[in-house]
């Protein structure tokens, strides 16, 4: 959703290239193409870039989980270790879900299934943001 977003903002971004004067061997689809060819540079940077962090934050969860047995599991169940839990692992499905429907992939799901799948990831990004909102509220 986030690459679309970036996307549609590239889009209304003035166009710099067709403000200059093309010379005799560049034509406008020359330049539109170059345009379309820059726009889907930054996307594939913002994919790389999102890889990256989705990959470092699941990497944080793994290394850190011995100590999330030893301090968190032990405790009574309360609001905090509800929160913790939601936020923790909420952000774990919704990196998984956003792998499996918003990058590139080399299998075949029904529209339906993808379907399903978003409306599953979008309610798992407002629970984990209702979450995140709700555990640092403090009136």
């Amino acid at each position: 959703m986030a690459t679309f977003a970036f996307v549609l903002r590239l889009l209304q971004l003035p166009k710099r290239h067709l403000s200059k004067q093309p010379t005799m061997s560049l034509s406008m689809a020359n330049l539109e193409g170059l345009e379309l060819v820059e726009i889907m540079d930054a996307v594939r940077t913002q994919e790389y870039i999102h890889i990256s962090f989705y990959s470092l934050y699941v990497y944080y969860v793994l290394a850190t989980l011995p100590e999330e047995i030893t301090i968190i599991f032990p405790h009574k169940r309360n609001l905090g270790k509800g929160l913790f839990f939601v936020i923790r692992y909420g952000m774990c499905t919704y990196i998984a879900l956003h792998f499996t429907r918003g990058y590139r992939n080399y299998y075949h799901i029904s529209a339906q299934s993808c379907k399903a799948l978003g409306i599953v990831q979008h309610f798992v990004y407002w629970l984990v943001d209702f979450s995140c909102s709700r555990a640092f509220d403090f009136d």
